[in-house]
């Protein structure tokens, strides 16, 4: 029964509810910042 219990906390991330969407929220920030460093070299 601990096992049990044990498993299912180690399945769920920390502070989201599941692992997809902290996927979208690197992938997110990820083309966040290239276009961000794109824009940069861009004006200089």
């Amino acid at each position: 029964m601990t096992q049990e219990k044990d498993n299912r906390e180690l399945d769920t991330p920390p502070y989201f509810k599941s692992w997809n969407s902290i996927y979208w929220l690197v992938g997110s920030l990820l083309a966040v910042i290239i276009v961000l460093l794109y824009m940069f070299s861009r004006a200089y």
